[in-house]
């Protein structure tokens, strides 16, 4: 199930969507919250709280973030970001 919900992760994004992410999916929740791109929940009852304590002028602040990230993953930010740092390591750069 965690990898049918981390491939629609990236997809999301790209749609400007902002994600809601469960606790013990500790990588994709460490995203998350660093980018500012969603919630992040401990049980599905909380859903309902965090959503009714959100905003329109914050439901659209996140979704400009998600959308933002969504076209760095497009244009292959993060895999040149990965590709750049291991020439540098190897010192090919």
């Amino acid at each position: 199930m965690k990898d049918l919900v981390a491939s629609k992760f990236g997809t999301y994004l790209v749609s400007g969507i902002p994600i809601l992410a469960p606790s013990d999916y500790t990588y994709m929740t460490s995203l998350v919250k660093k980018y500012k791109v969603g919630f992040v929940f401990n049980s599905l009852e909380q859903i309902p709280t965090l959503l009714t304590q959100l905003s329109q002028a914050q439901y659209e602040e996140m979704r400009a973030r998600c959308t933002e990230l969504g076209q760095k993953l497009m244009n292959g930010y993060f895999f040149k970001r990965a590709v750049n740092a291991s020439l540098r390591k190897l010192g090919i750069t």
